[in-house]
């Protein structure tokens, strides 16, 4: 019955961690263990509904001397349709949307920072850091660059590193770069510089938007 109860839901909660990334709720044991308990339940409903007594007296009293059906029946119910269902609800590209219309319009955002809902999306630009301690480093923040995300500490690898003016303008392209990595501590500022094209200039300054 545990198996039954649990497993469903710890997989579907794992591939839907996967999909989406990491929330509050996926680092949280106590959350994680209430709502794969909660999905598991959600999924054995179906299954009942869906199949009827003859599920149940299969699981009830499992038939050990035919151990290829027990495997089945778990591998099927327990993990490909779970895995499935997340991988419908939360996959790319298809990513499907529900529309409820609010009875309350709440202002609550479970994306977990400003970090983790713009720096994914900035390629194609300038980035340049100021560190708390008053150095600058930038450099071009494209489809071969990384940042992290919650909840790992913020850090930025930029795939090439820029040389800078005293006043924070770029220069020039730094010979044979292989790019930059930074951590971004707090009290850090970093702001993007869009470009007339999403591809990176060779050299010379950067033509703004």
């Amino acid at each position: 019955m545990l198996v039954a109860i649990l497993l469903p839901g710890l997989v579907f909660a794992a591939v839907r961690s996967g999909l989406r990334g990491y929330l509050l709720d996926d680092v949280t044991p106590g959350t994680r263990v209430a709502q794969a308990l909660l999905a598991g339940v959600v999924f054995d409903l179906f299954y009942v509904i869906a199949l009827g007594p003859q599920l149940v007296n299969r699981v009830g009293t499992p038939d050990f001397q035919n151990p290829r059906e027990v495997a089945l029946i778990v591998a099927v119910l327990g993990v490909i349709t779970p895995a499935a269902v997340a991988y419908l609800l939360f996959g790319r590209p298809f990513h499907w949307k529900f529309y409820i219309v609010p009875i309350a319009t709440s202002r609550y955002s479970r994306t977990p920072s400003a970090w983790d809902f713009k720096l994914p999306h900035a390629g194609g630009a300038f980035v340049r850091i100021h560190l708390p301690d008053g150095s600058l480093i930038g450099g071009w923040c494209g489809s071969n660059s990384f940042v992290s995300t919650y909840p790992h500490s913020r850090d930025i690898y930029l795939e090439s590193q820029w040389e800078l003016s005293p006043s924070g303008e770029f220069k020039d392209k730094m010979p044979n770069t292989g790019g930059v990595w930074t951590s971004v501590p707090d009290g850090a500022i970093i702001t993007f510089t869009k470009t007339t094209t999403t591809e990176e200039p060779n050299n010379g300054r950067p033509q703004a938007v």
